[in-house]
């Protein structure tokens, strides 16, 4: 080749310089130059010497790995090599994976040489071989990659009771392991199906995690709850019994009639005392001024003729199982003094021998009626 000449890869600059681009093992050996004009010519050996190693596997040549069923498999290889080494990966159905992979599917090579086999099936099992080469050789390992699966387990215990007061909130756990990964499901007591993600009768909910969810449940919520966890190989379940119970408040008197109260003949007077409680429903009792005690469930309605004797304290007394409350009312009975009609002088004339009639007629005040109610507020 002359000065100033290119011939492919070879080039001949005008100084002389031979150039040789993106050498290859080929290239190698002896290269003559030579200058001549008309008074005489010279010439030059030079030796060409390509360096280049063949790939060498960093990790071992043979491995074995096991994955469990759906989770995806990360196979390693990595070479030393001058030229650096390209990667490639014969599969078990001999298939040939060369190019660096783009985009996201089954069977991907990165560029590092890991070759990732996403959602393995039974079909993913065999012998994955790794082939690392360059110009000056190749070298190889192989994977021997085997699927397990698991059936489901529950961490939780499989048999729980669970009592929650009225009006708090419930959470029933299910943590689910396995491979595949197991899908998680609640059927409740009515056979209703909960999954994941949705509200079921506005109180009912299963997070992605597995817990149920029941909001402010009451008496009708209780009952069996069953957690399945489900995936190709097996099967397992836990029941939780939900027992909801009213929350209990000792018995407080909240209202009665006037603390003290005239009652005048002819008048009305009605005394109430109402309550409030729960598990169970407080009853209600007066207590009379001479100590007759008076019983009403949920409700005490008593009446009689008042008289003098009826003057006194008058308690009322609010009782369940959880506490006792009582409150008095003082009555007083104020009576009006006698008045005769046509209270007026008169004379009155009797026939000897006959009967003399005299009257004296008294206005009287109306009989009076007493009424005690007591009423337990639900």
């Amino acid at each position: 080749m002359s000065a100033n000449t290119r011939v492919q890869r070879f080039e001949v600059q005008s100084n002389g310089t031979f150039v040789i681009h993106n050498i290859q093992l080929q290239d190698r050996g002896q290269y003559l130059c030579s200058a001549r004009n008309l008074h005489g010519i010279d010439k030059m050996m030079v030796t060409l010497v390509v360096l280049a190693h063949a790939p060498k596997m960093m990790l071992p040549r043979h491995k074995d790995m096991t994955v469990y069923l759906g989770n995806s498999a990360l196979l390693e290889c990595q070479a030393q090599g001058l030229p650096i080494p390209n990667i490639s990966w014969v599969l078990p159905d001999r298939s040939v994976v060369r190019a660096i992979s783009n985009r996201e599917q089954k069977v991907m090579l990165f560029t590092n040489g890991t070759l990732q086999v996403k959602n393995t099936n039974y079909l993913d099992k065999g012998i994955y071989k790794c082939i690392a080469s360059n110009a000056a050789g190749a070298d190889m390992l192989s994977v021997r990659l085997q699927i397990a699966a698991l059936p489901p387990t529950i961490q939780e215990q499989l048999w729980e009771n669970q009592t929650i007061s009225d009006g708090q909130s419930a959470f029933m756990h299910c943590t689910a392991k396995g491979a595949p990964g197991p899908v998680v499901r609640w059927v409740s007591f009515t056979g209703a199906q909960l999954r994941p993600s949705q509200f079921v009768n506005g109180n009912l909910f299963v997070f992605p995690n597995g817990t149920l969810f029941i909001r402010k449940p009451t008496e009708k919520d209780a009952g069996n709850y069953q957690c399945v966890a489900l995936n190709s190989v097996g099967v397992a379940k836990r029941t939780v019994n939900l027992q909801v119970q009213r929350h209990s408040t000792t018995a407080r008197i909240m209202s009665t009639s006037a603390h003290s109260t005239d009652v005048r003949y002819g008048g009305h007077l009605s005394l109430n005392c109402s309550a409030t409680g729960s598990l169970p429903n407080p009853e209600i009792t007066w207590s009379l001024p001479d100590g007759t005690m008076v019983n009403g469930i949920p409700q005490s309605d008593h009446s009689w003729v008042l008289g003098m004797k009826e003057e006194g304290d008058y308690t009322c007394y609010a009782e369940n199982r959880i506490g006792k409350d009582e409150m008095k009312v003082h009555i007083k009975v104020v009576a009006d003094a006698p008045i005769i009609r046509n209270n007026v002088y008169s004379v009155v004339k009797v026939p000897f021998g006959e009967t003399a009639f005299l009257n004296c007629s008294l206005h009287l005040t109306h009989v009076t009626m007493i009424k005690l109610i007591g009423n337990a507020l639900q």
